[in-house]
């Protein structure tokens, strides 16, 4: 998984509740700069800021072991 990954999906749930990026920052205490790095994918959030922003998507961060 990548990088683009959390970008697309940040960007497509807002898309679904029709909310602007501004809205977003508004809504999850989250700065607009980093809203908008985060969905160009120039920049990847932190877990606490990633959390802020998918508890408002009703999502969850999940880390799983992967064996090799």
């Amino acid at each position: 998984m990548d990088d683009l990954y959390f970008s697309r999906i940040i960007k497509e749930e807002r898309k679904k509740l029709k909310m602007s990026q501004e809205e977003l920052s508004i809504l999850s205490g989250v700065s607009l700069p980093t809203i908008r790095s985060i969905e160009q994918g120039t920049s990847f959030p932190n877990v606490k800021t990633l959390n802020k922003i998918l508890k408002l998507f009703n999502l969850t961060l999940k880390v799983e072991r992967i064996d090799k």
